[in-house]
């Protein structure tokens, strides 16, 4: 099983970045450099926060149905009832 971790900001590898599990804490130690120099990461005690990706924009989308009557009108010829 993996997983992907979402930062609240962007981070670069370098030659200093290292990973580690401690299995008798259960916990991930990661330490990565943040591209921004003093950014606040908030949130990072949130596992849930961490694993979801980021929201993104509500984009406005064009209806595919267009209105351009209130009233419907159509012909009754040549139908035939049964």
């Amino acid at each position: 099983m993996s997983y992907s971790l979402f930062l609240p900001g962007p981070v670069e590898e370098t030659e200093s970045s290292k990973g580690k599990y401690d299995s008798d804490k259960g916990i991930f130690i990661l330490t990565v450099e943040k591209v921004n120099k003093g950014e606040h990461f908030p949130d990072l005690d949130l596992m849930t926060a961490l694993l979801a990706p980021p929201k993104t924009e509500n984009k406005l989308v064009k209806p595919l149905i267009e209105v351009v009557s209130k009233f419907l009108t159509f012909s009754v010829e040549n139908v035939a009832v049964i």
